[in-house]
């Protein structure tokens, strides 16, 4: 018997995807320690990671961690459809990992990101 999945396609991962945190400490310890939760949401952009916290907290400036995506499994890593599109950038792509994330597989970069400069500089 062979078992045909009809609509599924091969999702275009980025080499590189962002979480931003609140607190520039925050993104140091999951820098140094990964993430020490086993669902975690990134984004495809520095500054769209950075508008998820600027649609709650306000203003301000953001820490945003990269990660390598090439060093994840892609079976855990999903396309994250949570999100109104009404609120947020029409190009804003998020994605969910379903797992642990070591440290190996975050980046020695830390960006500090304000939706403000962000904005002026596109």
């Amino acid at each position: 018997m062979n078992i045909k999945k009809q609509g599924v396609s091969k999702m275009n991962i980025p080499d590189k995807l962002y979480h931003a945190t609140l607190y520039e400490d925050d993104a140091y310890a999951i820098a140094e320690g990964g993430f020490d939760t086993n669902i975690t949401y990134f984004c495809s952009e520095i500054y769209h990671a950075a508008e998820f916290l600027y649609l709650i907290h306000g203003s301000g400036e953001y820490y945003v961690v990269e990660i390598d995506t090439t060093k994840l499994d892609p079976n855990k890593l999903h396309e994250s459809t949570d999100h109104d599109p009404d609120f947020y950038s029409k190009d804003l792509k998020s994605y969910v990992y379903f797992g642990y994330i070591d440290e190996d597989v975050i980046s020695d970069n830390i960006y500090a990101s304000n939706l403000w400069w962000e904005k002026e500089e596109k």
